[in-house]
């Protein structure tokens, strides 16, 4: 019996919304997760492709469209191997003030098997984040996202902030999803730390009465290596602190999820999964065509 999953990312796709100095207009990638050595194992490998194309308003403000294409391999122990594919595309409006700035996003995916574009259905989520700016070196961040997951409607109160320390050190991010300490050591590299707690849900398809409900806790080094002015090599290397990729009955859901944390529904009673896996370390490694959105200093 053939069986697809379908892939429910919770995550602001627009990249500029961390935080960074830079905004990545082209992205190619490949992740690595080899088995874990201490439970049930799992190996997940990804390629993926991103781009965002921001369009300039007449009232000076911009929407950006944001399509991407995924394609991810799961080897569960004792199982055959799966392969999904998805796509996805994102609209996300920019409103820029003198304090203040408004961000507003719209994401669509939709998941295949094989090159088969039928009977999925197209996952739907959306969100708000205000930026506020405190001082020329430090904003902070606040907002909501809202996602249909498979274990129900995924509710995530947003916070972040951009400290720029000075010249070469920084900390960015949104939480719950990210957090980063950037290092500039100079103008070709870039080096620092990473936080993360990525939330995903996968459905088997129609066949199948199952879903998977993944959920990480990471931290990492990376290393930005600029090839030239705007190609740049991304390295990373996490460390799944907490790794939980539990299969679930399709009955087992939440009324709905606040961070993380199930409240009502079936699963609230009957929170034991059929199985549950885990990964090593996380590899990943992108080519990039970068644009910076601050001045050199």
């Amino acid at each position: 019996m053939k069986k697809s999953l379908l892939i429910l990312p919770i995550i602001f796709i627009n990249i500029c919304l961390k935080g960074q100095s830079f905004h990545n207009a082209l992205a190619f990638g490949y992740q690595h997760a080899p088995n874990s050595k201490t439970f049930n194992t799992c190996k997940l490998s990804k390629l993926y492709f991103q781009a965002s194309i921001p369009i300039k308003l007449k009232s000076g403000n911009y929407l950006l469209f944001n399509p991407d294409l995924h394609q991810q391999t799961f080897n569960f122990e004792n199982q055959k191997q799966l392969t999904c594919y998805k796509t996805g595309m994102s609209a996300t409006y920019l409103h820029l003030g003198d304090k203040r700035n408004t961000i507003g996003i719209l994401n669509f995916s939709n998941n295949f098997e094989s090159g088969n574009f039928t009977g999925h259905p197209i996952q739907i989520g959306a969100g708000v984040l205000f930026i506020k700016k405190k001082s020329a070196s430090l904003k902070w961040k606040y907002g909501l996202y809202v996602n249909r997951e498979y274990f129900g409607l995924l509710v995530v109160p947003l916070f972040g902030m951009d400290y720029k320390i000075n010249s070469k050190h920084r900390v960015y991010g949104i939480l719950p999803q990210n957090l980063r300490y950037e290092y500039k050591a100079n103008s070709k590299s870039r080096t620092g730390l990473i936080f993360e707690t990525p939330i995903y849900t996968y459905a088997l398809n129609q066949q199948s009465s199952t879903y998977i409900d993944q959920r990480h806790i990471q931290l990492g080094v990376y290393q930005s290596i600029y090839l030239s002015k705007n190609i740049v090599l991304d390295l990373s290397i996490k460390q799944p602190i907490s790794s939980k990729q539990n299969l679930f009955n399709t009955n087992q859901m939440y009324m709905f999820n606040v961070l993380g944390v199930g409240i009502g529904g079936k699963r609230s009673s009957d929170k034991l999964p059929i199985s549950r896996y885990k990964t090593g370390l996380v590899f990943e490694m992108s080519l990039n065509y970068r644009i910076e959105v601050e001045k050199a200093e």
